[in-house]
């Protein structure tokens, strides 16, 4: 899938999931988790360690592979959102919003001229280094085109966001939302209580805004009860787990093996029963 289709899928009112990593650097990431099934994978350049080479390559075999890259920003400036479209991002994910202004800011950064002010470099990898552009002599339709596609998802983590989202999701080229419960839940005062109904109050605000503004719902998920839920109320953009939820759910099976080693025990000859420690 590309970010064409991604999009495409969603105005049909289809389901898109994909999945985030945050501490995995190998390049192939994209393309095993492309071969698992997902629809898109999100890079944490918010929490994870990636230098902006890292990026570049992890982005460039997921779309080799026919899965969309995001990026889950860190920094807010110009030069950081630049040089990742520049890489061949097709999205962000925007954490810590708390105004429309911030939002409109991005907008401006991730756009050509005459929409925003994005640096055009027709030698770079998110087009092709060129081989993209179809009319060599007039780079027009290009442009309009790559204004149109780059996907941008909120993410609703403070209690000021949730105040201003009608202000938040009136800014033009908002796709999707997800729900920030962590940062959430310590912006409202109460921090780690998840089942607070405060919790489910701001999540209700947020979702029944996207509504009136025609804008996709998406959130975190991690288990399949509160998933199917969520489904039933509309959700259509999956951020199914991370890489760590992954590794910490074999972690558990490993715990399970060692106690069914234990159960065991009897089984081995004594002159090997070392191996239980």
């Amino acid at each position: 899938m590309d970010i064409k289709k991604l999009r495409k899928k969603l105005e049909n009112g289809g389901v898109v999931i994909g999945t985030c990593v945050v501490e995995c650097r190998n390049r192939q990431i994209g393309r095993i988790f492309s071969n698992s099934g997902f629809d898109f994978i999100i890079f944490d350049c918010e929490h994870g360690s990636y230098d902006l080479e890292t990026i570049a390559d992890m982005v460039t075999i997921s779309k080799l592979s026919g899965i969309v890259p995001f990026i889950k920003i860190g920094q807010y400036d110009y030069a950081t959102f630049s040089r990742y479209l520049d890489a061949g991002a097709d999205g962000f994910i925007l954490p810590r919003i708390r105004e429309a202004r911030e939002v409109e800011q991005v907008m401006e950064w991730i756009r050509f001229h005459p929409d925003g002010k994005r640096g055009y470099s027709p030698a770079s990898p998110y087009c092709n280094y060129g081989y993209d552009i179809e009319d060599k002599d007039d780079h027009r339709k290009f442009l309009e085109q790559k204004n149109r596609e780059v996907f941008i998802v909120v993410q609703f983590e403070t209690k000021e966001a949730v105040k201003n989202v009608d202000s938040i999701l009136s800014v033009n080229g908002i796709d999707s939302v997800v729900m920030g419960p962590c940062d959430l839940s310590m912006s409202l005062g109460i921090p780690g209580d998840m089942s607070n109904p405060e919790m489910k109050k701001a999540s209700t605000r947020v979702f029944d805004a996207c509504r009136r503004h025609n804008i996709c719902i998406g959130n975190t998920a991690v288990d399949m009860d509160s998933l199917k839920q969520q489904i039933k109320s509309g959700l259509q953009f999956i951020w199914w787990k991370t890489d760590l939820i992954y590794l910490q759910a074999s972690a558990e099976e490993v715990s399970r093996i060692k106690d069914i080693l234990q159960d065991n025990n009897k089984y081995f000859i004594t002159g090997r029963k070392d191996v239980l420690k």
